[in-house]
């Protein structure tokens, strides 16, 4: 070949789709899926162990500070910083033949430390609010000058359920096992009427009322928002109900407390349609029965 000759050019590399796999296989992907999950959850204990316990050697009750949002928990400080690393993602037009994309990194640039983007609480592992909220909660200050952290719900917080052992500690765990059975209270715990709510959903706050009554038996019957029915039950702890209204339902599950001049039911909620968020309930007694 001269040196005016043509050259063949090098063909690319081939790059086979990926498999398509059969029903069979994909089932058993799912059992594995499945499992490996289930193992996961069968090892939690309550949501932050070391933090629980570093508070009961060293903090007393009394250090638990109330809150009602993220920022004010942990407020800002400009000494506090972090680096991070900025990458960028380049498509290379192979994403779908299953290839990955490529990534540029360009330095790394320091940036201000924010709070934790959601809280959830430390002992029985809830979720309580997330930046955009604002709902009651409780951090230790003692923890926190000691560069360490801890954040109880309401509920855990009237029940000092952080000052138990471990072993106690599981029956407050959503993700423990099954509680035992709490006997009804009497007729009376809570009072029957009128509640005032303050719901917060994202970044919405709403006010609406509660016409609630509370049986000797455990029973939860009342009517709420936009004339929905209630019906649910309650034991010496908690108390739940679901809502039904022309769009879904809501489910409600809190904690309460009748030793209040005006008693208070605190909780979360979770709709059908996907909605999720905080509410708080307060006792309104007529005019001639308030003190």
């Amino acid at each position: 070949m001269g040196c005016g000759g043509s050259v063949e050019p090098i063909p690319a590399r081939y790059i086979p789709p990926p498999k398509e796999k059969s029903e069979e296989e994909e089932r058993e992907d799912e059992k594995r899926i499945k499992k490996k999950l289930k193992g996961k959850k069968e090892k939690e204990k309550f949501s932050e162990h070391a933090d629980v316990i570093w508070h009961q050697k060293n903090c007393m009750h009394g250090h638990l500070s109330e809150c009602q949002t993220i920022a004010e928990a942990y407020p800002f400080d400009e000494s506090e910083r972090k680096s991070v690393v900025k990458v960028e993602s380049i498509m290379t037009g192979g994403e779908r033949l299953g290839q990955d994309k490529a990534q540029s990194k360009w330095g790394s640039a320091t940036v201000n430390k924010l709070g934790p983007p959601r809280i959830l609480c430390d002992v029985c592992g809830v979720f309580v609010l997330d930046r955009d909220m604002r709902t009651p909660f409780f951090v230790c200050v003692n923890c926190r000058s000691h560069g360490r952290k801890l954040e109880v719900c309401v509920k855990c917080y009237h029940e000092r359920a952080v000052e138990k052992p471990p072993e106690e500690m599981k029956k407050h765990s959503i993700s423990g096992k099954t509680q035992k059975k709490e006997k009804a209270p009497q007729k009376g715990a809570l009072p029957d009427g009128t509640w005032t709510a303050e719901i917060n959903e994202r970044r919405s706050t709403r006010k609406v009322s509660y016409k609630l009554t509370f049986t000797g038996k455990g029973d939860v019957l009342g009517e709420g928002p936009d004339k929905c029915k209630v019906k649910g039950t309650l034991d010496s702890k908690r108390i739940e109900w679901v809502e039904t209204h022309a769009w879904g339902t809501l489910t409600v599950t809190a904690s309460y407390n009748p030793l209040l001049k005006r008693p208070t039911i605190s909780g979360t909620f979770e709709a059908s349609d996907d909605g999720c968020g905080t509410m708080e309930l307060v006792y309104a007694p007529a005019p001639a029965d308030d003190d």
